[in-house]
């Protein structure tokens, strides 16, 4: 009778150190999971502001309006002129791909978690189930 309340208690105690082992696991990935959220934030922060002062930039016009004052360039100001025009473009398509991508990585975020924690459901549910250890029989 003793035996079979030490087996008991032997199972139980392995099934909390299970369960235990369980949820570090799980306290861990949502802690790493935290830190890559708040960095995609920042990142999806940062390029909105980028975003936004781009469009300032071209929607107010920083060229010198060559109607009105006659100017003309030549030479290597029309070469950094030009420069100029690419690089406010690529400002404006490069900040808003890095906003899509982050919303895309912080979907993908949100359903590695969810299947994660599916998961880790499933494994707690097994480890409250089995015997530990398996007893083989010769």
């Amino acid at each position: 009778r003793e035996e079979v309340w030490s087996r008991r208690d032997c199972n139980f105690q392995l099934r909390a150190v299970r369960i235990d082992m369980i949820s570090t696991v799980r306290e861990e990935m949502r802690d790493q999971v935290r830190v890559v959220q708040a960095s995609l934030q920042n990142m999806m922060f940062m390029s909105t502001i980028v975003l936004t002062i781009g469009f300032g930039v071209v929607c107010e016009g920083t060229f010198p309006d060559t109607e009105v004052d006659g100017a003309e360039y030549l030479g290597p100001q029309e070469v950094f002129i030009e420069l100029y025009s690419v690089l406010a473009a690529l400002t404006l398509v490069l900040s808003l791909g890095s906003l899509l991508l982050a919303i895309a990585i912080t979907m993908e975020l949100e359903y590695f978690l969810s299947v994660f924690s599916k998961d880790l459901q499933r494994h707690v549910r097994r480890a409250l189930q089995r015997e530990w250890p398996v007893e083989q029989q010769p």
